[in-house]
This record gives C-alpha cells, structure tokens and sequence, in this order.
C-alpha cells in the first residue's frame, strides 16, 4: 500500500476544515439539522403527542431493530468480541463471491497504521482494510473510501472484467446497529493518488465536481452500470480501493447506498464552503 503525504499544506488544510465541519454535523446526529428558531410545544402538547405516536413508533423501532438484527445474524459477527480486542473495528464488509468478507477499522492516531498491521493490531505486511480519519464510521459521508491491499482486496480485480461486473452487483457493510447495502455502479482504474485528498467532499459543490470527473472523465476500463449515470451529491458511496505503491494505476470499485436497514443514515448537505481556514497559520 502506498503511504500518501500531502503536497501542499492549503489541500490538508481543506481536509481538516472539512473534518471539523464534518464533526460538527455528526455532533447532530450524523446530519441532523437542526432549527434553533423553532417554537417549542408546551409540555402539554408533547405529551399528547407521545401518546398518539407510540403505538406506531415502537411497532417501527422494533421491525427495524429485528431487520438488523436478523441479517446481523446470518452474517455471524460478534461486535462485542471484535471491539473487545480491537476497539478500532467499527464495520465488517461482505461481497458476496469474493474473498472480501472482513472487518473494517479506523485508526484515530494514524492514517497509515493499517496498512503495516492486521485487524489485531499485529504488525502485517497485509495490513487491514481501513478508512481514513478523514471518513466517519457512522457512513454518512458523501464517499467513505476503504482501502486495502492487493492481498486483501485481491478479487476486486474481477470487477475488470465487463462480464464479471454485470452479473456481479452488490455488497454489504454491517455495523453494530444496522446493515447497509449497495450497489456497485462503477469501476475504474484511476491515478495512483489519494482520492481523499484530491476532490472536495466537504460541500456539495465538490462533490458534483467529483461524480462530474467519473462520468465523463477517461478512465481505463471505465465501467458504468446501466441506470447508473445520474448520481448526485445526495448518495452515499463507499469506494474500494486496491492500494498498491508499485503500480502507477489505482483500481477503484464504487457502490452507492441502496437500503438502509436501520434508516438512521442521513447527512446535511452544505451548498458550498464560503471559507476554508488556514489552519497551518492558526487561522480557526
């Protein structure tokens, strides 16, 4: 796996500007928003409420919990037990008819301490499959990329194949409290750099900026599924993505969130950042 370093301090700085404003917004609920000018009800009139809406709410809280919970079960992963040894593990991903049937984690002192270790923090020339700091773990984010190496992520490279990529079109990331599940719509070989670190993913300006650049940019072995060509910055995708320091190409395979067994994946979507502090001369 390749180690990336950033160029340019203005482009870590969008990167950090843009966690922070991320952070704000799972401190909300993982993009709640919420109106501070609201009128309040009285005491009186929630109450009334709650009575009218309880019936209906545990029936829905319950069929979900028991949706999650059932197909966390058929997977037969143990959250408690993974976390126990490794409290980094916050997913577990699952392509169906691919070796890639592992836990996902997420480091919070270095981005690059998967990619020398394994799932039990065991120095490994595998490394783990990973994400970023810069990607939270609830899965809210515009593109949550996951990493892994050739080793680990080695059946991606059958979505290279035309034949293999219709016939082949979704995967699954389970999480603790829920199941997500999503469709591969395209899959690539791009620049061997970080995609993090090249597109804005803070706004939905620079999201459009991105999905504008897969579509119509020249891609090797580009694949786009059919159906699949009008994505906005409202999705969710996931990108995996073989990392690989001695190759000059990145093979990238992208899914877009289908179903959302527990319904509580949600973000706010920000138009454009009028101002990107420059946090390496202590702007804040």
């Amino acid at each position: 796996m390749m180690t990336f370093r950033y160029k340019q301090p203005v482009v870590l700085a969008k990167i950090l500007a843009a966690s922070i404003v991320a952070a704000m917004i799972a401190l909300s609920g993982c993009g709640k928003e919420i109106d501070e000018t609201e009128v309040k009800p009285s005491q009186e009139e929630v109450q009334l409420s709650d009575q009218a809406q309880n019936t209906e709410s545990d029936s829905n809280a319950t069929d979900s919990t028991d949706a999650v919970s059932a197909q966390t079960q058929s997977l037969d992963v143990d959250f408690n037990e993974l976390q126990a040894k490794n409290p980094d593990v916050f997913a577990w991903i699952k392509i169906p008819g691919t070796n890639i049937d592992m836990p996902v984690l997420r480091s919070e002192e270095d981005d690059a301490f998967y990619v020398t270790h394994d799932a039990d923090k065991n120095p490994s020339a595998d490394g783990a499959a990973y994400v970023e700091m810069a990607n939270f773990p609830e899965m809210c984010d515009f593109n949550t990329v996951i990493h892994g190496s050739k080793a680990m992520f080695s059946d991606l490279i059958n979505f290279e194949n035309p034949d293999y990529f219709d016939k082949n079109d979704t995967f699954y990331i389970y999480l603790p409290d829920n199941v997500l599940t999503y469709t591969i719509w395209t899959a690539y070989k791009r620049e061997n750099n970080s995609m993090l670190r090249t597109y804005d993913f803070a706004d939905a300006k620079g999201c459009r900026a991105f999905l504008d650049d897969v579509y119509n940019g020249r891609y090797i072995g580009k694949q786009i599924r059919d159906g699949w060509y009008d994505l906005d910055e409202y999705k969710f995708i996931v990108t995996l993505t073989i990392d690989d320091p001695a190759s000059n190409d990145q093979l990238v395979v992208m899914g877009a969130l289908v179903n959302d067994a527990a319904g509580n994946i949600n973000r706010e979507v920000i138009e454009e950042l009028e101002y990107i502090p420059d946090l390496f001369n202590g702007e804040y």
